[in-house]
């Protein structure tokens, strides 16, 4: 934690959200539309605290 002052502290927390994959099955007559997917996501989360 970072002191601001005596009494302020200050933090950050960075975190990388896990995704998911797609699989629609042998059977899905769409299932070649999509063939990849990917989500990717980093959040940032700062803090402040008396």
């Amino acid at each position: 934690m970072k002191g601001l002052n005596e009494n302020l502290k200050l933090r950050l927390s960075v975190a990388a959200v896990a995704g998911g994959g797609l699989d629609y099955g042998e059977n899905f007559v769409g299932r070649y539309q999509a063939y990849k997917a990917a989500l990717q996501t980093v959040g940032a989360g700062p803090s402040l605290g008396y």
